[in-house]
């Protein structure tokens, strides 16, 4: 059994693959030596000092800025995840660290869920992954879950949780998704049509846009 307590709100959770008791806390101190260790990447020729530098500027600005970390009990690092909310239609995350170990790639999986959560949530139309210090099984992980790569970010186009096939598409294409249908008004009212009558069509939209919901498209029989 494993579970995720958030020491803010007391709310549990549990994510898959990953054993033992992971607490998530809001940090709002600089950082030990032995958080650096552990989250530094020294692959990517990340220095301590940089760590330090990019980490407490963060820190000193919490009005737009959530610095979250993720520990073993209450002393092991985890995981380390900042949010920086100075765009209003982006998420934008300069810090996405996993310690390294057996369960790292579980924890990186559900901190993924929980970013895109927090985005749709938010009604932010694009997570922008910033760290330039990302390990390679974390850019693998950012690959299977539907991230880009856009120069040096990963990016992933969201969507409010819950949308018609017609609000669907007319966000598409506001972000350039619709390649040569975007803004011919017939060419979307079709291909909205797609989307609200076929089931496959809407449940790989669903599954690559999660968590979004297309109400009005036909149920996928299981």
């Amino acid at each position: 059994m494993s579970s995720w307590t958030n020491c803010k709100n007391a709310q549990k959770y549990n994510p898959a693959r990953v054993a033992g008791v992971l607490t998530l806390r809001r940090l709002q101190q600089a950082p030990t030596d032995g958080f650096v260790r552990a989250l530094q990447a020294p692959e990517r020729k990340e220095t301590k000092a940089r760590f330090r530098e990019r980490f407490c500027k963060y820190l000193a600005a919490p009005k737009t800025c959530h610095c979250w970390g993720l520990f073993w009990g209450e002393e092991k690092p985890a995981a380390l995840v900042v949010y920086e909310r100075s765009s209003k239609a982006e998420l934008l995350v300069p810090f996405m660290r996993i310690a390294r170990g057996a369960d790292a790639v579980g924890i990186v999986r559900n901190l993924l869920l929980r970013v895109v959560k927090e985005a749709a949530a938010e009604k932010r139309s694009r997570i922008v992954i910033t760290d330039p210090y990302c390990l390679d099984f974390v850019e693998e992980e950012l690959r299977k879950d539907g991230f880009s790569r856009e120069d040096r970010h990963w990016v992933k186009h969201t969507m409010p949780i819950a949308v018609t096939a017609k609000t669907f598409v007319e966000q598409i294409s506001s972000i350039g998704g619709l390649g040569g249908s975007r803004g011919k008004p017939e060419a979307m009212r079709g291909l909205s049509e797609i989307v609200r009558s076929d089931v496959r069509t809407a449940y790989r939209l669903e599954r690559a846009y999660w968590p979004l919901k297309i109400i009005d498209a036909p149920l996928q029989v299981i």
